[in-house]
């Protein structure tokens, strides 16, 4: 009888033990991944809600009242990309956001604190602390 040669390569456990690590890796980077994507979609609507709030504040001052439309505001709203227009409001928060998706809502103050209202906000670092403020 022949006696079979030794063949390199792996053996099956080696191959499961492999793919049982690139499965944990997975399960741990991508939730870390998608909510770094959304937290940078957060910064956009937190942007574009700073620059209404800005334009308010102006306003208020020349005007004694803040501007309940966007259109009297001098402020560019250009390019959004995932959240609809903003909403200017003659009253605080001066000024909201919602995301495109209609997971939460952005609200900005004339202090600058910005809320958050919604079931995506804690992926967005919102609701921390039982509370609703974002920062």
């Amino acid at each position: 009888m022949r006696a079979f040669s030794k063949i390199p390569g792996f053996t099956l456990l080696e191959i499961i033990v492999v793919i049982m690590l690139i499965g944990l890796l997975a399960t741990v980077a991508i939730p870390n991944l998608l909510n770094h994507v959304e937290r940078s979609k957060y910064s956009e609507g937190a942007r574009l809600l700073s620059a209404v709030r800005d334009a308010q504040i102006a306003y208020e001052y020349e005007n004694g009242a803040y501007a309940n439309n966007l259109a009297n505001l001098d402020v560019a709203v250009a390019n959004v990309k995932n959240f609809f227009l903003p909403v200017a409001r003659d009253t605080d928060p001066v000024a909201q956001i919602t995301r495109l998706n209609n997971r939460y809502t952005l609200s900005i103050y004339v202090n600058g604190a910005v809320t958050c209202a919604g079931v995506d906000c804690a992926l967005v670092g919102c609701h921390l602390g039982g509370g609703n403020q974002c920062n």
